[in-house]
């Protein structure tokens, strides 16, 4: 892509909430956006964009849609539960450190927000499959009982709204949901679990 092609692309980065500079050169700040954009909605990430995928763009642009800071992770209906889903409700051990929320098994798992995969572990007796993301600002999202290893790496950067995995039961599950953790600054390093409905039914409303 060259030229006029190029400052398309750049204004459409741009319209999709990923700012680079229209000046029509393919430079590192534009293939940084496309990269985010990449992270955000395809399947791969290579930096190149053929004409599929520009088209996609465009259909986005045009429909409206826009990359988000935070998203709500869960892709398909969902119930918050009773009171015993809610963050603060008793346990054997501890009080609930959480929301659940309950979902079709397979139901699609996204990132609320940008960040950095910290932990991608299973624990038998406990959480099942599940994964930590740190934001920018140092606060963790915590997703638990997915129901198979999550499809990002520890290390590995994401986007929101970037698919991670999908509901499951895995773990200390008496069926399929999401149990999702808040956390300033970081997961059980010097911080604090809040509850997290607040921001959920926010990002519901919108998502």
């Amino acid at each position: 892509m060259s030229g006029s092609d190029v400052r398309q692309l750049q204004k459409v980065l741009t319209e999709l909430n990923f700012p680079t500079r229209v000046d029509g050169k393919f430079g590192k700040g534009t293939k940084r956006s496309v990269n985010r954009y990449e992270r955000w909605k395809e399947d791969r990430l290579n930096g190149v964009v053929h004409k599929p995928q520009a088209r996609r763009m465009k259909q986005l642009m045009r429909a409206g849609v826009r990359y988000r800071k935070h998203v709500f992770p869960v892709r398909g209906p969902h119930d918050y539960g009773s009171a015993g889903s809610r963050f603060g409700a008793p346990r054997e051990a501890r009080a609930h450190q959480g929301q659940d929320m309950s979902a079709a098994e397979g139901t699609r798992l996204v990132a609320v927000h940008e960040g950095r995969v910290t932990t991608r572990q299973y624990e038998d007796g406990g959480a099942g499959h599940y994964l930590v993301i740190r934001g920018k600002d140092g606060s963790d999202s915590v997703y638990m009982h997915m129901m198979r290893r999550p499809i990002v790496a520890v290390g590995e950067k994401v986007m929101a709204g970037q698919l991670i995995g999908r509901v499951g039961s895995t773990g200390a599950s008496s069926g399929p949901h999401l149990h999702f953790e808040l956390w300033t600054p970081h997961w059980y390093d010097g911080g604090a679990a809040y509850d997290p409905l607040p921001k959920l039914k926010k990002w519901d409303r919108r998502t």
